[in-house]
């Protein structure tokens, strides 16, 4: 970590990078400026940035709203940042954050540490800015902006033609669909076209595209004559009950951080109030003691469960196995035994059987002749035999079922195809 100037520097080189481009600066930035912000009636120094030049304290601020009068020497820093890059602070000088609301709620106090920042000449398009109630998830409370915008307004039909026809949905009941796709293919006309293609020869990559085109079309287009009846839409069943994601979650957990979120609201609405403060940090203390109670029973319970009797337990082994969905960390023992696992697993080599001979002597030739050899009609229906049914089809709208259902012809012709691209 650098220091404050360094950090400041940085980040006034990445805002003279945009060019005057309107910025809106956001985070935590352990800064606290009390009741100051930067004037933008006064107009930035124009010459180059040096560490020596920023300033201890700026000489040129307005007031704001705030719940936190400390100035340190990080909101310093912060002010001359915003001030030499014509910006101002949204805290406490917009509509929404008129008191200056805390953002930050320790154990010792709250301050303002949270805050954003945008360009002068662009604070006209903000609407508004709250600082939101504090959360059981942080010990800062979140930042809210609105800003004002223009859209232009499209009329119905013109959006429309922005974007492209919902995909056919293509239907598939089975094998009733699967007859009637044969008894279709086996018509003369579609025998007489699928023998045209196949007879056709290509030249060029132009001619390969136009016979892949037309193919899709002739088997898609058959599909569309096959009417079957369409399956009963299955009715929406009643969404069962959330189940907390861990098992040891129970009740007590239940309605002790349901305790834990009431105080965390009244904390954040009244973030002075001692009383609150400490009873919400001593209920918050009390609900992780029986989180990680209640899982140390949980784990010992099952383990005690998966050897019974000397004999292990594999319903309670998988019980436990289920119950652990976070993920594993490695160390370096873990990465080495990675790393040499994947090194020798493929140390042996091994090859498909039929790119295998043996000789007298016992050697092992690898045929790699077959590899180079064209596409023949028995491994081409092998490979249509292992498509699975019931998967969706893509933009070209051919199922699955439509090869696996196919005849001689079209896997003929989807082999030319083959040849043709190879």
């Amino acid at each position: 970590m650098g220091s404050d100037v360094d950090t400041m520097g940085h980040t006034l080189e990445f805002i003279a990078s945009l060019k005057n481009k309107a910025i809106l600066l956001v985070g935590d930035f352990n800064a606290r400026t009390g009741n100051l912000n930067a004037d933008e009636t006064v107009e930035p120094c124009n010459e180059e940035f040096t560490t020596g030049q920023i300033e201890s304290y700026p000489s040129y601020h307005k007031q704001r709203a705030s719940k936190d009068l400390v100035v340190n020497d990080r909101g310093k820093t912060f002010l001359d940042l915003i001030q030499s890059c014509n910006m101002s602070i949204l805290n406490g000088s917009t509509l929404g954050d008129i008191f200056g609301e805390s953002t930050s709620h320790q154990y010792n106090g709250t301050s303002i540490v949270d805050y954003m920042a945008l360009s002068n000449d662009t604070r006209h398009v903000i609407k508004c800015f709250k600082v939101l109630e504090l959360s059981d998830l942080s010990d800062h409370r979140p930042l809210l902006c609105f800003l004002k915008s223009t859209h232009k307004v499209i009329d119905s039909e013109s959006a429309l033609n922005l974007y492209d026809d919902v995909q056919e949905k293509v239907q598939w009941n089975g094998e009733q669909s699967a007859e009637e796709y044969k008894a279709r293919l086996r018509r003369l006309s579609t025998l007489k076209a699928i023998s045209e293609l196949v007879d056709e020869v290509c030249h060029s990559e132009e001619d390969v595209n136009s016979l892949n085109l037309r193919l899709t079309r002739l088997l898609v287009d058959i599909n569309k004559d096959v009417e079957g009846p369409r399956k009963n839409r299955i009715t929406k069943k009643s969404k069962p009950r959330i189940q907390a994601k861990n098992r040891w979650f129970d009740a007590s957990c239940i309605i002790l951080k349901r305790e834990v979120n009431k105080l965390a609201g009244k904390y954040g609405r009244q973030p002075r109030n001692d009383v609150i403060r400490i009873e919400y940090y001593a209920k918050k203390k009390e609900y992780k003691r029986l989180i990680k109670h209640k899982k140390y029973l949980f784990y010992k319970e099952i383990n005690e469960d998966i050897l019974q009797d000397g004999h292990i337990s594999w319903k309670d082994f998988n019980k436990l196995k289920d119950s652990n969905k976070e993920e594993p960390v490695l160390d370096l023992f873990d990465i080495e035994n990675f790393y040499n696992f994947f090194k020798n697993l493929y140390k042996t080599k091994t090859v498909p059987k039929e790119l295998v001979q043996q000789n007298d002597e016992s050697e092992i030739i690898i045929d790699t002749e077959i590899l180079n050899k064209d596409i023949d009609q028995d491994e081409m229906k092998k490979g249509i035999k292992c498509l699975q049914n019931g998967k969706a089809a893509g933009i070209d709208l051919i199922l699955n079922e439509f090869l696996k259902t196919s005849t001689d012809e079209v896997v003929k012709l989807i082999q030319k195809l083959f040849k043709e691209i190879a």
